[in-house]
């Protein structure tokens, strides 16, 4: 198993394919949604102090654009099914 996390956003598809087949742990969609939006808040709140750590005036002067791509790659993978 990776040690990615799963974004709120496939976290939540995920979620409400369960609730519409009847094996969801949520009992309304409603608490589907605010545990999503908890989820959302957390990995702002990630990504932000990241980008704080390695500093908005470091990543302009080394231009370091693609780390942005591999924070978020290391985070939640690279998943590009549909």
């Amino acid at each position: 198993m990776s040690n990615n996390k799963q974004s709120s956003v496939d976290w939540m598809i995920d979620e409400y394919k369960e609730f519409d087949s009847g094996t969801s742990l949520f009992l309304s969609k409603d608490a589907i949604n605010e545990h999503a939006k908890g989820m959302h808040r957390d990995e702002i709140m990630d990504a932000v102090d990241w980008g704080n750590y390695k500093g908005y005036e470091e990543h302009k002067r080394t231009c370091i654009h693609d780390e942005d791509e591999k924070y978020y790659n290391s985070r939640f993978g690279c998943n590009n099914e549909q």
